[in-house]
């Protein structure tokens, strides 16, 4: 079944080497801050693998390790690799076919689910809450994790169907969500996102973080793309 059915889809994308620049970004970026800090590099994990940092830190001081997942959703976007893969012509040309439109500006994120920090998970979810204010111009999402996603493996758990307008959201637990009795009667998928793959994602379709299976981080780049104008 196609975009169109399903609402989402996943397309080869980037290359392994361009995914290891993303993986090397989120890397110094957490190295970056934790030198900034008083904290002795040694109580930092400054040698473990990027996506077991925040986890080896977590079991120590989960407090440093909210630092540095927050620093790097917040900030990291900014860097050079960063830029150029969210702009990359392959993205925006794969965009453009899936959603019909032509793309002009967009957002771009790192995001983390962590299993050490259960807040870094998102709800269920639309990228456009409203169609229109702030965010209803988001023609299609990109989601292009770090690493394989394999099974239900701290992917993204899918409602899929492409609808024509958002489900409802409320406030569940003091965040903005979709409550689960909107999505009672529809089948939930967790799409298989290959390495170098990125997961296309309709406006209007419900998402939300599946649990992390196992120690390691789950680091994506999210890029929200616009029509353009």
């Amino acid at each position: 079944m196609s975009f169109a059915t399903l609402g989402y889809e996943v397309r080869p994308l980037f290359s392994a080497a361009e995914i290891g620049r993303l993986q090397q970004c989120v890397a110094d970026h957490m190295q970056r801050v934790a030198g900034a800090m008083l904290k002795p590099q040694a109580e930092t994990e400054p040698d473990a693998p990027f996506d077991e940092r925040i986890e080896r830190i977590a079991a120590q001081d989960h407090s440093f390790a909210q630092l540095l997942a927050t620093a790097v959703g917040t900030d990291a976007q900014r860097a050079a690799v960063a830029q150029e893969l969210a702009h990359d012509p392959r993205l925006t040309g794969m965009a453009a076919d899936l959603a019909g439109c032509a793309i002009g500006d967009r957002l771009w994120r790192f995001r983390l689910n962590s299993p050490s920090l259960p807040a870094s998970r998102q709800p269920w979810h639309s990228d456009v809450v409203r169609v229109t204010g702030p965010c209803s111009d988001v023609a299609i999402t990109a989601w292009i994790p770090l690493g394989k996603i394999v099974g239900a493996d701290a992917g993204l758990e899918v409602a899929a169907g492409r609808r024509n307008a958002p489900l409802p959201h409320e406030i569940v637990a003091g965040r903005i969500a979709i409550a689960p009795h909107h999505l009672a009667d529809g089948a939930v998928h967790y799409p298989q996102v290959p390495a170098g793959h990125g997961l296309f994602l309709d406006p209007f379709t419900p998402q939300r973080d599946a649990a992390v299976i196992g120690p390691r981080s789950r680091w994506s780049l999210v890029v929200w793309l616009k029509r353009a104008a």
